[in-house]
């Protein structure tokens, strides 16, 4: 995950990639140690494309966005993110 403004970027270990471990790790690590971002952007992935992560979003007032995926020249790429 990256906050792009800040320049943050985090990995968290999970078992597996089903929504409701995405959303867990979400809540639990991302929210409580840096806030509700404003936007998740995302590149389609099932975990992130569920009924799931849509009520969160709601639920929190988080707006949602992806792009292409499998698509490394999206807008919102780690390249693209740390250019000058």
């Amino acid at each position: 995950m990256e906050e792009l403004r800040a320049l943050i970027e985090q990995a968290f270990p999970t078992p597996d990639q089903r929504a409701s471990t995405v959303a867990r790790i979400l809540t639990e690590k991302w929210f409580y140690t840096y806030g509700i971002p404003k936007r998740i952007h995302s590149d389609q992935g099932r975990s992130f494309e569920g009924d799931l992560l849509k009520r969160l979003c709601q639920m929190y007032g988080i707006e949602k966005s992806r792009t292409t995926p499998y698509h490394p020249e999206g807008p919102f790429s780690r390249d693209t993110a740390q250019e000058p």
